[in-house]
């Protein structure tokens, strides 16, 4: 008497073609689906660099207005390396000082704003953020987006 056939033998240890093309075609969705979500997740990260280096510089501000009984226009005044754009330590955002459009000199208030730096991994997030010296803190998509007063994203 013979035992199992070797068809159903062999059969038993793998997979078919067509079993393997859908395990493939399943992957393949699940992989587009989380590799742009985890990119826009460290972008959302990222973030985090361009406040802080907001935060950094207006401590600077302080320092210096205690120090000189004014704020610095020029940056290079508060050990920055430029007196305009200055980036972050890892390259992705650039932080400036403007003087404030609410009619306050530079000497008696200051304004900052902070962007993605162009040609950087950061530069397809559009937003962009403020602090004020009053302690305001504003965001916008874009560089024509309505202003927000929080830093929620």
């Amino acid at each position: 008497m013979a035992g199992p056939s070797n068809k159903s033998a062999s059969r038993a240890r793998g997979f078919s073609l067509v079993e393997l093309l859908v395990a493939v075609a399943i992957a393949a969705i699940l992989v587009a689906i989380a590799v742009p979500n985890f990119a826009e997740q460290v972008r959302k990260s990222r973030r985090g660099e361009g406040k802080g280096l907001l935060s950094q510089i207006a401590m600077m501000e302080e320092q210096f207005r205690t120090e000189q009984n004014r704020y610095a226009e020029d940056l290079t005044l508060l050990g920055l390396p430029a007196a305009g754009w200055n980036q972050s330590e890892s390259g992705y955002y650039e932080a400036r000082v403007i003087a404030p459009v609410a009619g306050c000199l530079i000497a008696n208030c200051f304004q900052l704003e902070v962007r993605p730096v162009a040609g950087s991994a950061q530069e397809p997030d559009e937003w962009m953020y403020e602090l004020w010296s009053d302690g305001r803190k504003r965001r916008r998509q874009g560089a024509s987006g309505a202003w927000i007063l929080d830093w929620k994203k």
